[in-house]
């Protein structure tokens, strides 16, 4: 025993060191793990918003018609008219209506509030159309794939596996008339790239 006694006396500070490497390691690990899964999920909505225009605008500031500039997650330019995406990541549960003015996220038992992201929408929709006037201008709020709308969603919602199927109606034929394109790099000319930290 007391041999016992004097090997843990002797390497107390080597297994505490050793134990604090492997914890560590995991840690590290974990967000390394978390990291690359958030750069697929970004990799795969890019690609599904991609797909669904002939051009495509990410993260840009559009003036908004009174000094200001308004942030804007996508810009697409499809046939049927330009499209406003508002990306939105939240797990779990999701409840919400068009007119409610906060939706709920359930996360287990927990419930979260978070405004709704539909009148945002509608302003970025405003601002895309005073910047070019007379072109069609439609929007969507679109959510990943981690969470769910148990009761319904909500008009104006897509979630991200039906976006394609929900803007089918803009993308009827598949050239994009010369009148929007024309709009497109009016557009184009208005829209500043945001300021990063």
């Amino acid at each position: 025993m007391l041999e016992f006694t004097q090997f843990l006396a002797d390497y107390t500070i080597e297994i505490a060191v050793t134990l604090g490497v492997l914890v560590l390691l995991g840690a590290i690990a974990a967000l390394w793990m978390r990291y690359l899964r958030n750069t697929a999920d970004k990799r795969r909505n890019l690609k599904i918003i991609r797909d669904l225009g002939t051009q495509y605008l990410h993260d840009v500031l559009v003036p908004d018609g009174v000094d200001g500039f308004v942030a804007i997650d996508f810009l697409i330019l499809t046939p049927g008219g330009i499209v406003v995406i508002d990306m939105q990541n939240y797990n779990g549960l999701l409840f919400g209506g068009e007119r409610t003015e906060n939706w709920t996220q359930m996360l287990g038992f927990r419930g979260y509030k978070f405004t709704n992201p539909l009148p945002a929408n509608r302003l970025r929709i405003q601002a895309i159309k005073m910047a070019v006037p007379g072109v069609p201008v439609a929007g969507r709020v679109v959510f990943s794939s981690n969470g769910r709308f148990p009761k319904g969603i909500p008009d104006g919602v897509s979630m991200l596996g039906t976006l394609k199927d929900d803007m089918m109606p803009l993308m009827k034929n598949g050239e994009v008339p010369s009148t929007l394109q024309k709009a497109w790099e009016v557009l184009l000319s208005k829209v500043r790239e945001p300021i990063r930290a």
